[in-house]
């Protein structure tokens, strides 16, 4: 089971999704492939 309270601080805070898009527009624009 997913701890609840961990998901509500992740997605409350602000600052993971600016480091999630700055990771997302790091990989947009590498030449390497990533596959998940």
């Amino acid at each position: 089971m997913y701890n609840y309270s961990v998901i509500r601080v992740f997605i409350d805070d602000t600052h993971v999704f600016i480091w999630l898009a700055e990771i997302v527009d790091i990989l947009e624009n590498t030449d390497n492939v990533f596959v998940f």
